[in-house]
């Protein structure tokens, strides 16, 4: 499943001309106000893929509707040219917990693999992490 998502070709232009009109001059600009690096943002403004929650962050301070812009095709990501013509795909927007196949799952494996290996203890405790 794909874990990044990116702008569709046709509306690049769009969302290059949303930079200045919402008071960012460079990419390094909105780069710093979201805290994101600098590639992940000029990746998101060439069309290139970039992680789910980037991408929305960016469009969000961009003045976007993520949806109106993202591309939705799977193009190759863990899946055989086969699979695609014989599957559907319907994304759901997420919502509190995400189903471990879902293209916006993302997996975090320090965090899970410590989890997995507490679990599979007996009598074992995992603590809710503070943010």
């Amino acid at each position: 499943m794909p874990r990044s998502i990116r702008v569709r070709p046709e509306c690049i232009s769009q969302v290059k001309s949303a930079l200045p009109r919402n008071g960012y001059i460079r990419q390094t600009d909105l780069a710093e106000s979201l805290q994101i690096s600098q590639s992940t943002v000029s990746s998101f403004l060439n069309g290139r893929p970039v992680d789910f929650l980037n991408f929305t962050e960016i469009c969000r301070a961009l003045g976007l509707e993520w949806q109106d812009v993202a591309n939705f095709s799977l193009e190759n990501e863990y899946i055989t040219p086969s699979q695609q013509q014989n599957t559907q795909y319907q994304l759901e927007l997420p919502e509190g917990q995400v189903e471990l196949n879902s293209p916006f799952y993302i997996n975090r494996p320090p965090v899970e693999t410590r989890c997995y290996e507490e679990i599979r203890k007996l009598g074992s405790l995992i603590p809710a992490q503070s943010r």
